[in-house]
């Protein structure tokens, strides 16, 4: 939220970091004048585990642990849910989906709620964490504890982000077109970069 505020406040004209529903959650409790341009990258969301080599290994009521704001709340059981470990209940909107909305738990998961990045500092504590790869990259986490990892959904893709002022700034109009530039994608998912392998991923052609 501290970038948004300084993009709203007029010292950076954009941003590019959050997805639309996180955006939305931000938007609605501060009105701050952004406007979303569109999906540049996918931010690599998994399942980590210190005492599981796979998903399938988890055990009737594992204990999983989930963000705690709601979007990403949603993503973590999407993932489950696309895993086929849970079931939503008819006309569930997936990207808004909460632990009311679960209508099968066959292996009787039991989920915990964690802060924005404590993820890590969690992972010995409970069976599994569903968080960002990012979280524990950067905080020194071997990627062998991450058992489960499907394409991210498109809906959870990170937004280029501008300031609603600057939106037709000739310089931010060039800002645009290099970040929707179509050879970025590729170079996403060929890349070796340490700063962005694992991490940043190419936008998902659909929600599935």
């Amino acid at each position: 939220a501290l970038v948004q505020s300084i993009s709203a406040n007029g010292q950076f004209a954009a941003n590019i970091y959050q997805h639309q529903y996180w955006l939305k959650e931000v938007l609605a409790k501060t009105h701050w004048p952004l406007t979303k341009v569109g999906p540049v990258f996918q931010w690599a969301y998994s399942m980590y585990s210190e005492k599981y080599k796979s998903i399938s290994a988890l055990p009737n009521g594992a204990s999983i642990a989930l963000l705690n704001d709601p979007a990403n709340t949603a993503q973590a059981l999407w993932l489950l849910d696309r895993a086929g470990k849970i079931t939503f209940k008819p006309g569930t909107t997936p990207w808004y989906a909460t632990t009311s909305d679960i209508a099968t738990n066959p292996d009787n998961y039991h989920f915990v709620f964690i802060d924005y990045g404590d993820g890590p500092r969690v992972l010995p504590d409970v069976d599994a964490v569903i968080a960002y790869n990012m979280q524990f990259i950067g905080a020194g986490i071997s990627q062998k504890y991450k058992i489960y990892a499907p394409p991210a959904p498109r809906a959870f893709a990170g937004q280029l982000v501008v300031s609603t002022k600057y939106l037709h700034d000739p310089q931010v109009r060039k800002l645009i077109k290099v970040f929707l530039d179509p050879r970025v994608q590729p170079y996403l998912r060929a890349t070796q970069n340490p700063g962005l392998k694992d991490q940043l991923m190419p936008v998902s052609p659909n929600n599935n």
